[in-house]
This record gives C-alpha cells, sequence and structure tokens, in this order.
C-alpha cells in the first residue's frame, strides 16, 4: 500500500531528477575508475611478475672484497639455496670528449658462452659479444638512448685506474638496473650513468679476479626461510671481505627487502 509520504518521496526525486541523476553518473563514474584502476593495477603486477620470471631474476645479491671461484660451491651447497652465479661486478668511470660531466658505472662480467642463469638480458639492439673479442661489450639501453649511442661506437672505459677501449655491439634492458643510478642517489641518471656487460676473461683480467669473484647472485629454493639462509651466506662470506648492502627477495615471489648486512667497504 503506498501511503502519502511515499508518494511525497516520489515527488520530491521527480522534482530533483537532475540532481539525482547527476549523483547517479557521479557515482557510476567512480565505481568505473575504481574498477579500472584495480585492472590495471594487477596488469602491472602480472607483467611484472612474468618479466621478473621470464628474465630469471635473481632472489639474493651479496657483494665481497674476492673470494676464491670454490666458495661459489659452498654457497650451493646451503640449504635454501637453488641457482648461484658468481661474477665480476665492479664501479667504471666513462670518459667522452662531447662532455665534461663524470660519467660512472659498472661493469659485470658475462659467462664465457651464452646469456647468464640469472637476471638474463633483453637485447633492444645489437648482438651478444663475440667470445673472441674480449673487447665486446653490452651497455644498459637507458644509456644507449640518452647518449644516442650507435652500435660499434667505442667507450673509454677507466678500469682499476686503467683506460681500455671497448666496441658497444649491443644495449639490452635487465631486471637488475630497471633504474640504474649511482648508490644513494634516488633518481636515475641515464645520460651520467651506464652499465656494461663484457666478457668475463676481460673483467676478470682488469681487476685481477681470475678464479675468483666479488658478486654472487642467487635465488631461493622452494619454501626456503629466508632468514637462515642470509645468515649462512653472511657467515660463509664473512672472511672475504666486508660485504655490500645485500638487497634480499626482492622478486615478486618473496616481497622482502633486507639491507642490514655490512655496508659498502669500497
Amino acid at each position: 500500500m503506498v501511503n502519502v509520504l511515499d508518494i511525497k518521496v516520489l515527488r520530491d526525486l521527480w522534482s530533483m531528477r537532475v540532481q539525482v541523476l547527476s549523483i547517479a553518473m557521479l557515482v557510476a563514474a567512480g565505481v568505473a575508475v575504481f574498477v579500472m584502476s584495480v585492472s590495471n593495477y594487477r596488469a602491472l603486477v602480472g607483467a611484472m611478475e612474468g618479466h621478473y620470471r621470464y628474465e630469471r631474476f635473481a632472489d639474493l645479491f651479496a657483494g665481497m672484497t674476492r673470494a676464491p671461484l670454490v666458495i661459489a660451491n659452498r654457497l650451493r651447497e646451503i640449504d635454501g639455496i637453488g641457482i648461484v652465479e658468481p661474477r665480476v661486478a665492479k664501479p667504471v668511470r666513462i670518459v667522452r670528449e662531447d662532455t665534461n660531466l663524470p660519467i660512472s658505472g659498472r661493469i659485470i662480467s658475462l659467462p664465457a658462452e651464452g646469456q647468464p642463469l640469472l637476471n638474463r638480458l633483453h637485447l633492444v639492439q645489437g648482438r651478444w659479444p663475440d667470445p673472441l673479442h674480449p673487447e665486446e661489450v653490452i651497455i644498459n639501453a637507458a644509456y644507449a638512448e640518452a647518449r644516442a649511442v650507435r652500435m660499434g661506437e667505442s667507450i673509454d672505459v677507466v678500469l682499476n685506474g686503467r683506460l681500455q677501449d671497448f666496441r658497444v655491439v649491443g644495449s639490452a634492458l635487465s631486471p637488475e638496473f630497471v633504474f640504474a643510478t649511482r648508490s644513494a642517489v634516488p633518481l636515475p641518471d641515464d645520460r651520467n650513468y651506464v652499465v656494461l656487460w663484457a666478457a668475463e676473461d676481460a673483467v676478470a683480467s682488469a681487476f685481477d679476479m681470475k678464479g675468483a669473484f666479488n658478486d654472487v647472485a642467487m635465488t631461493l629454493a622452494p619454501k626456503a626461510s629466508l632468514a637462515p639462509v642470509l645468515d649462512e651466506v653472511d657467515r660463509l662470506l664473512a672472511p672475504y671481505g666486508e660485504p655490500e648492502p645485500t638487497i634480499a627477495a626482492i622478486s615478486p615471489r618473496t616481497a622482502f627487502l633486507k639491507t642490514s648486512w655490512r655496508s659498502r667497504r669500497h
């Protein structure tokens, strides 16, 4: 039964139909924006997880002064560790004639053949370095674009106090360097910071690292407990120099950040 109050409400709504319609459209627009935002967020998270999974992004990184390669085998024996990839990674300086600004960077060794086991590179331009030509390097795509670096162009790199000429044969994206920047600088500086990947023999020879490594990337085994793994890695690497701050389990699989390891010595 319709009473007088119901009739009055209907009449009031009808008299304010424009305002009511406007409010309804505003609420609908808000709901639509919320649904779209959630959908975009899920799509971005899915793309991120797929990218890190496809490029085999490491869960753990550790640095030290110098450790013999046999230590990598001992790291593999730690309960909870999956893949272990030792490498040589060092800060470098770039010399360019077209600028007086300091250009710093980081050079990382590549395996003798093929892609690294972890932190695989996605070539944007060029090709993979020829193992018979240790002077060939790949650089990060952001620097190549910012500086308009052409494939085949020479790049002068100061390695351990000595100037060495390399030849750029490719540019690449790396899950390890989504934002390439100097230590303690929060924003990327693509024009003044470069990441280089060069043959293992060339990098090891330049820094007296033959048969040794100073950086290692690792993955966690399924269902591994993070804290005991970090403690064991820390104990094993402690005699070989103060490790850099270690980013642990930055991958989406573990979603955990730990930077409490000893601060960088160099």
